[in-house]
């Protein structure tokens, strides 16, 4: 059984095995957080992102 997943953003950037949990920035600002990926990263790759505003929403959170 597999979950249905919404509201991901996919990047170029090839995560590794314990990439989980890794921000992606663009400049100061953090933009989501690793979930997934997929492929090979010597031949490419892609990495899946939650937004980091669902994720501290979630929790509550915010960040000044």
């Amino acid at each position: 059984m597999g979950v249905l997943v919404h509201g991901l953003f996919r990047s170029s950037i090839c995560s590794e095995p314990g990439n989980t949990g890794d921000t992606a920035f663009s400049g100061g600002t953090a933009l989501g957080i690793i979930v997934g990926g997929s492929g090979n990263c010597s031949s490419g790759g892609t990495a899946l992102y939650q937004p980091v505003t669902e994720a501290l929403a979630a929790f509550g959170l915010s960040l000044y």
